[in-house]
């Protein structure tokens, strides 16, 4: 940074130096809790504290809502009512009692009176926020649950806490400092009152801490130029995939469309959006390592393949959800809905394929996407390749029908063992097969000159 080290040394500015607090500007601020936690809150925090997946924390609080632990989980809503809060105000010491944390944070947890950020029976639809059951366990009780089931409760269990304790205060401070003429601002904080953050304080939550100076105060400073270069946005964690799709109204311009996406919460429900992220893993679209996710080579070329139509924008979703609301109040039909679905997927049949023909996709992309050969196949030498459930010949289309399973008789079979039936037509010894009597045995595979698997036993 050239122009800032000619502007220092017009100054006659040393890496150290002595300056004057010029101003000192402090606001007061007051923080309440976390509201309390939906699916998709907890979802997000459970990724970033565990990287967990979405699925993963579904599965798992499913489990403990099975259990009688936490109330319903596939819910959309932050709020409870005068109900919920008036059990967990009354069984609050029992609740703090399952708590691992110090007396000092306990003590904290106080009864209190319903609070509109946390209570509005108003606000409450089909279920409320994710919170303990009012049948409290014992500490012995949670201590024998699964790691990840430990983990998830006493998540909820301290965000549903927190709104029994004090507001997070401090005290944020501008500073300007005066060296040889020059203004240089610091910002950060002064903590008055922990509250809350004493029990969800996670790491790297809290901005600079200033000292507490006055104006006119003279201060030692040492002086750094740091240069950097503009990076690029970071890739996307497991977790906000989820956020991403309840905030997906948010590129939508039409005003109208974009607050029906805000109604809805985005794409999926609190229910589906899980699972829509693990069909894209599952058919290899996007992938997830460490919990960054990236876009696999197939899923470029369905991104470039409906660049352009509705089947990428939000829009779409958005109108189908406003067609929806306008069935509800009687101003629509279904079968009007059903027909301008199916005339829209007519005319996505007839224009796809010239748009798929159009694409100009790199080479080294598309033979990525192919799938592996594991061998060639015994009936024409062609590519044997995994569809599914099974390994089939990629030259299906001219004809060729040669198929095998990839469980038979109640047993998976390896890689090695399907391209030993290719190669050589047969298997050595495998054990593990269940008849239909439900008896296990062993079997030598074969396949003959026609294609056809059969069990050659000594």
């Amino acid at each position: 940074m050239p122009e800032v080290k000619k502007v220092f040394n017009e100054a006659g500015i040393r890496e150290e130096e002595e300056g004057t607090i010029a101003e000192v500007n402090r606001v007061e601020k007051r923080v309440k809790s976390p509201r309390l936690h939906s699916l998709s809150t907890l979802q997000t925090k459970a990724n970033k504290r565990w990287k967990l997946s979405p699925s993963q924390v579904l599965r798992t609080v499913q489990s403990l809502y099975e259990k009688k632990l936490v109330t319903y989980p596939r819910t959309d809503s932050n709020y409870i009512t005068q109900h919920e809060f008036k059990y967990l105000n009354t069984n609050l010491t029992k609740y703090k009692q399952l708590l691992s944390v110090p007396e000092s944070t306990s003590s904290l947890i106080q009864h209190g009176k319903p609070d509109r950020r946390y209570v509005n029976d108003q606000a409450v639809k089909e279920h409320y926020a994710i919170i303990p059951t009012k049948r409290v366990p014992t500490r012995r009780r949670i201590d024998q649950l699964p790691a990840l089931e430990k983990k998830i409760y006493d998540e909820i269990l301290t965000n549903t806490l927190a709104m029994f304790m004090p507001a997070h205060q401090f005290e944020e401070t501008h500073v300007t400092v005066d060296i040889k003429g020059l203004e240089f601002k610091a910002k950060g904080i002064v903590e008055r009152v922990r509250g809350w953050k004493a029990l969800l304080f996670e790491k790297g939550e809290d901005t600079e801490r200033l000292p507490n100076v006055q104006e006119g105060e003279s201060v030692h400073a040492h002086l750094r130029v740091h240069e950097d270069e503009t990076k690029p946005p970071k890739p996307y964690t497991n977790g906000q995939l989820i956020n991403l799709m309840k905030t997906a109204g948010q590129s939508v311009e039409d005003e109208e469309l974009k607050e029906v996406l805000k109604k809805t919460a985005g794409i999926g429900t609190e229910a589906t959006r899980s699972s829509i992220i693990e069909t894209l893993i599952r058919e290899n679209y996007i992938e997830v390592t460490k919990n960054i996710v990236r876009v696999t080579p197939k899923g470029r070329i369905l991104c470039e393949a409906v660049d352009g139509t509705l089947l990428s924008k939000a829009d779409m979703t958005a109108e189908w959800e406003q067609f929806l609301l306008r069935i509800g109040q009687g101003e629509k039909s279904k079968d009007q809905f059903l027909t301008n679905i199916e005339q829209f997927i007519h005319h996505l049949l007839q224009t796809s394929k010239q748009q798929v023909g159009q694409l100009q996709l790199d080479s080294s992309v598309t033979d990525r996407v192919k799938p592996p050969s594991i061998a060639n196949c015994p009936a024409c030498g062609g590519a044997m390749i995994k569809k599914g459930r099974v390994y089939g010949c990629d030259k299906y289309k001219e004809g060729c029908k040669q198929v095998i399973p990839i469980r038979i008789a109640g047993k998976t079979l390896t890689e090695n063992q399907i391209r030993m039936l290719c190669t050589k037509r047969e298997t050595r010894k495998i054990k593990g097969f269940v008849s239909k009597n439900k008896k296990k045995f062993s079997a030598v595979l074969t396949l003959d000159e026609h294609g056809k698997i059969a069990f050659q036993f000594d």
